[in-house]
């Protein structure tokens, strides 16, 4: 699995992907959604278990197609704002 991920990140997926601190701030944000009542980040939680499941199964090309079913620049992005309102 490692030599998955690695030749995922490396070869498949590249750009903004092998950020480390893009999936940190995605981290942040996937781990709050929940504390939320609104409709969109209920639809953006959701699409956590419909990538993750099969994610663990596949080999490396399907898992570079899950990753970009995966809305990680929403998830940044929201992390970065939920990191800046904390640093207020």
């Amino acid at each position: 699995m490692d030599r998955n991920l690695n030749f995922l990140a490396q070869v498949l997926v590249g750009g903004y992907t092998t950020d480390v601190l893009v999936f940190l701030l995605s981290v942040l944000r996937m781990a709050q959604l929940l504390k939320y009542e609104d409709s969109f980040f209920d639809v953006l939680f959701l699409i956590l278990p419909i990538v993750a499941a099969p994610f663990i199964f596949v080999d490396a090309t399907v898992q570079s197609r899950l990753i970009y079913f995966l809305p990680l620049n929403v998830y940044s992005t929201l992390g970065f704002y939920e990191l800046l309102v904390h640093t207020r």
